[in-house]
């Protein structure tokens, strides 16, 4: 398949589903009739999780709720005027069989940083990060590093369950694809890190982050910086660099 066939039918639907809430939510007749009903629609499990956050994000918040089931189900809290026009929209998603939503290789690099002088040697299991690492010297000036953890999964797009644990630590992706002014994909990805040291008792400082990221597919992304405390009084503190890559 190849990159401009992923989603495209999730693109369609998408600005449907905007437009359909704006024409719905102008039409809704006055407040006494809003009382809010729920009803269960039967979706494809590989399209739900997409759809679903679709839904979300074109329905008026403060009068609807949206949820899924394990069983191929999405739930939705809303007016009964809503309801028609969502039911018809499934209907018709449904009718056009969409390809499932595309599956997202996530990797991750967690890696400290010290001053250093001369021209240390970065290239120890980094040679790949080698470009973001540069980029991170021509701001900081000469670094030592040191990987501490390397990361990777398997995300569906809409999924929100996508974690993966390692020895130093976790990661958390709830991703999906965009398009950018071009029409070329952009992986739109909340990401949580959260780290445990080898003692297995929390860090006093650096021990997780969260961030909001849009990347290209294959791009290299330092997506957030802290402090790590060292786990020796004796020793100096470091900074640790996280750095993403998604791949479709």
């Amino acid at each position: 398949m190849e990159l401009k066939d992923i989603g495209r039918p999730l693109l369609w639907f998408a600005i449907g589903l905007a437009a359909f809430a704006v024409i719905r939510v102008t039409l809704l007749p006055p407040t006494p009739s809003l009382a809010a009903v729920t009803r269960s629609y039967s979706v494809a499990p590989e399209i739900a999780g997409e759809l679903k956050n679709a839904l979300q994000e074109a329905l008026p918040p403060v009068t609807t709720h949206v949820s899924s089931t394990s069983d191929g189900h999405i739930l939705v809290t809303a007016p009964e005027a809503l309801q028609e026009g969502i039911r018809s929209l499934i209907a018709d998603v449904a009718a056009k069989k969409p390809a499932p939503t595309p599956t997202i290789r996530f990797e991750a690099w967690l890696v400290t940083a010290v001053p250093a002088t001369g021209a240390p040697d970065n290239e120890q299991g980094l040679a790949e990060l080698r470009p973001a690492l540069a980029e991170i010297q021509k701001t900081k000036g000469p670094l030592r590093f040191e990987l501490i953890e390397n990361l990777a999964l398997q995300a569906r797009a809409g999924n929100n369950d996508n974690s993966v644990q390692g020895a130093r630590a976790s990661l958390d992706v709830e991703p999906t694809i965009r398009y950018d002014a071009k029409g070329e994909p952009l992986i739109a990805a909340r990401i949580k890190f959260r780290l445990v040291p080898r003692s297995g008792a929390p860090f006093m400082g650096g021990g997780s982050l969260k961030a909001l990221a849009e990347l290209h597919p294959g791009q290299l992304l330092v997506i957030g910086q802290s402090t790590l405390q060292s786990e020796k009084p004796t020793e100096r503190d470091s900074q640790i660099y996280y750095i993403v890559r998604a791949s479709l």
